[in-house]
């Protein structure tokens, strides 16, 4: 009787053993691991610290229109050109001379100077042979008498036209006359004139 007294005790001393150990095991298992929260912050540390390089560039703008000149005014070869703009008012000057080239520089000639010729918006070059494209599709070649409207700007005031930064250089480059002005074309120029002729001519 004593030996089976003896034996019912180990058996329950046996459970209780057991049964701490399983309460540990449970105890134990619901604490995370330090490992698994390290992995989670470097996860966190890799989304913050993305370099801005892997990201894919932004687009391009295109420049100008399909003529390929810029709607806020630039140069085409020795031709300056204003900014399109929706104006059709001009000042009251006459821009009368010759049409002339210098280096790079673009001029009308009259009796009283020379001066850099700003051309409204659609004016281009062409290089051979070389003359000045206006925006109707007339060309009229060096050595022409042109006359048109518009005013005379100092060189580093035509801000009012184009804020170009080629325009300004061109500008301050070539204004060689007493006051440093620009010719500022604000109206056709007349097509009547000498040595003028319509593309495809």
């Amino acid at each position: 009787m004593k030996r089976l007294g003896l034996a019912v005790a180990a058996i329950l001393g046996l459970a209780a053993c057991n049964g701490d150990s399983t309460s540990q095991t449970l105890e134990t298992s619901a604490i995370p691991s330090a490992t698994a929260e390290q992995d989670e912050d470097a996860s966190n540390d890799d989304v913050s610290t993305a370099s801005p390089a892997s990201n894919p560039a932004a687009p391009m703008m295109t420049e100008g229109p399909s003529v390929g000149l810029d709607p806020a005014g630039g140069t085409d070869g020795p031709v300056m050109y204003w900014a399109e703009v929706d104006w059709d008012e001009s000042e009251s000057a006459e821009i009368v001379g010759r049409l002339d080239l210098a280096g790079d520089c673009l001029y009308v000639t009259a009796e009283w100077g020379r001066y850099p010729v700003l051309w409204q918006y659609g004016t281009r070059w062409q290089e051979d042979p070389a003359a000045v494209v206006l925006p109707d599709g007339v060309k009229v070649q060096l050595g022409a008498e042109i006359l048109s409207g518009g005013g005379y700007h100092s060189s580093n005031q035509l801000s009012q036209f184009t804020e170009s930064d080629d325009v300004a250089a061109a500008a301050e480059r070539c204004a060689d006359n007493e006051w440093k002005e620009v010719a500022v074309v604000q109206s056709p120029v007349d097509h009547r004139i000498e040595n003028a002729y319509r593309s495809g001519e």
